[in-house]
């Protein structure tokens, strides 16, 4: 008779580890998207100069080599629909969008030193679907 009820018991107790551990995971998951988010949402809604823009330019180049995002065949990287992220930026005197990749092939520093005390302003920022929910 104890022995079936030991085993029920075990049974709810690694049933309980296993659900434990997802959510420890996804907790953990959140805290790091939204961190990684507030790296760029620090720059919303104000101005900021040359120098801020090329540390997000940096930023992002950085994490879509780090998860190997592909490039099409234009040289900008592919939406993945998860970790990639895309620049635009509009210069307001000439009113076009100039992606990150188009600075990154002119030389991120050549722009540094062209825009580094310009002022820019970010105006948005959308998410992947799967990530916006994380957003603060």
């Amino acid at each position: 008779m104890k022995k079936p009820i030991i085993i029920l018991i075990t049974i709810f107790i690694v049933i309980i580890a296993i659900f434990f551990n997802w959510y420890t995971n996804k907790v953990q998951s959140a805290k790091e998207i939204t961190a990684f988010n507030s790296m760029f949402e620090q720059f919303t809604k104000k101005e900021i100069t040359g120098v801020d823009v090329t540390t997000v330019l940096n930023k992002a180049i950085d994490n879509n080599e780090q998860y190997k995002i592909s490039k099409k065949d234009n040289n900008i990287y592919e939406n993945d629909g998860k970790y990639s992220i895309q620049i635009c930026i509009k210069l307001e005197e000439e009113g076009n969008y100039y992606p990150m990749e188009a600075l990154e092939q002119i030389g991120v520093l050549g722009f540094t030193k062209a825009y580094a005390t310009a002022l820019f302003k970010m105006t948005n920022i959308e998410y992947h679907e799967n990530r916006k929910n994380f957003k603060n």
